[in-house]
């Protein structure tokens, strides 16, 4: 056999059944390596032209050439170049005729652009640009184009190189939480964001599906860099508002972002006293969520309500810092001097009703230590501070209430027998101060 002449020998490698016979007879003999050309022909015919695949994953050019005079033209090579940045191999591949340049993979339906783009492989981007026969705006799987997922990764200069090819649409998806500019603010993309917004072709003010602007998003995810972005670009709404009717500010308040809250203050425009539809302001946000460098930051700003009151429970932002037991924050309201320790909210209770209720002994303290704190404060339930420590078991509360020694024990005498009244819940407790305070009353015995 190894005597037959080449025309035999490839009519004999014609008519095996698969590749493997094929290949059986090419390794028996050196005499039958040119009938390797019909190992990579039934490969293209067969297998996807696995083979040129293969060629690209290890940059072996020789057999990418036996591949693709074969007549390979899959485009699952370039799509693999595009995965690793190999700009010499993707060179070739693009220069074939007939070559698939917008194949996808089926993992995740990228094309080669889309791959290269996500990649940040610009060399690659412009080479495939360069052939004028890709699909600039293909999407995967996922409905990602090539600008999208170049936005998202924080590739500007490849973001330029697609918006220039004057094929991709930067507003392209239905909800604008899938655009480009919405992507780049997420991950905090500012040079990104500069990009598209120099293209004059985005919506500054353009809301997603809960109303909220790419401003709004950005103060909650707290990219600063990206919010300075975009309120130099001068033409944003800083006071919109959501479907909550969350500005800005107040989303920036409520996370705790305190760099973009100064941001927002610095630009004159922010309205500081802004409700949101459940009338919390930046203020009472700050308080309820702990936000101590906020909550000083407004206060020292000026020009706030510090009394205001959501709409739900009737609490003031000192309230609402009393129920988290935020005795920094507390602290800070009242060294104010504009709080009022006394507000009563819709059932009554004042800031220190609350605390007590809850044992917050820090905060008991501190409000204790005014002058015009009411001890005797009623909620519209009847209960009183000592009544409310003394119901939750908060021992160190009640002591320090009785300690103070302007508690009436007997305020509202006839109705010591009701449940609403203060000494009702201290009469399951037997201590020797509770005792002590009892004779010190008159007519007590």
């Amino acid at each position: 056999m190894l005597y037959l002449p080449t025309e035999i020998l490839e009519c004999i490698a014609s008519w095996l059944d698969t590749q493997r016979d094929i290949n059986s007879l090419v390794q028996t003999s050196r005499r039958f390596l040119p009938l390797s050309k019909f190992l990579y022909r039934r490969n293209a015919e067969e297998s996807g032209s696995s083979a040129l695949g293969w060629a690209a994953a290890h940059q072996m050019e020789q057999t990418a050439r036996k591949a693709i005079e074969a007549g390979a033209r899959s485009g699952e090579a370039l799509w693999i170049c595009a995965r690793h940045g190999d700009e010499y191999m993707a060179r070739y591949l693009v220069s074939v005729e007939g070559m698939e340049l917008n194949f996808k993979d089926e993992d995740i339906g990228a094309t080669p652009l889309l791959m290269a783009a996500s990649c940040g492989y610009e060399y690659l981007v412009r080479l495939l640009l360069e052939t004028g026969d890709v699909e600039v705006d293909a999407r995967d799987h996922n409905d990602r184009t090539a600008l999208l997922s170049a936005a998202h990764a924080g590739h500007a200069s490849i973001v330029k190189l697609l918006l220039d090819t004057g094929k991709t649409e930067i507003n392209l998806g239905g909800d604008c939480s899938s655009k480009p500019l919405q992507w780049a603010i997420m991950e905090g993309r500012d040079s990104v964001v500069k990009t598209l917004l120099d293209s004059g072709k985005v919506e500054i003010d353009l809301k997603d599906n809960l109303g909220r602007t790419p401003l709004s998003r950005a103060a909650y995810w707290g990219h600063e860099s990206v919010v300075k972005v975009l309120l130099d670009w001068g033409k944003v709404d800083i006071n919109s508002r959501d479907d909550y009717g969350i500005t800005p500010l107040l989303r920036a308040a409520k996370w705790g972002h305190a760099a973009i809250l100064q941001l927002l203050l610095e630009s004159g425009e922010a309205k500081v006293d802004a409700k949101a539809n459940d009338g919390h302001t930046a203020l009472s946000l700050a308080a309820e969520g702990g936000h101590e460098e906020i909550v000083r930051l407004l206060l020292d700003w000026g020009n706030i309500s510090v009394n205001a009151t959501d709409y739900k429970f009737g609490r003031t932002a000192l309230a609402w810092a009393a129920v988290q037991g935020f005795e920094n924050i507390v602290g800070l309201l009242l060294q104010s001097g504009q709080a009022d320790i006394n507000a009563r909210a819709y059932d009554g209770s004042t800031p220190l009703l609350l605390a007590s209720r809850l044992g917050h002994l820090k905060v008991v303290e501190l409000l204790l230590n005014t002058d015009h704190v009411d001890t005797d404060a009623r909620a519209n339930d009847g209960s009183t501070p000592l009544s409310l420590a003394a119901e939750g078991g908060h021992d160190a509360v009640m002591k320090l209430v009785l300690n103070l020694g302007r508690v009436d024990l007997l305020a509202g005498e006839s109705r010591l027998q009701s449940p609403s009244s203060p000494l009702s819940p201290l009469m399951s407790h037997d201590y020797d101060l509770i005792t002590k305070r009892w004779s010190h009353i008159p007519g007590s015995y």
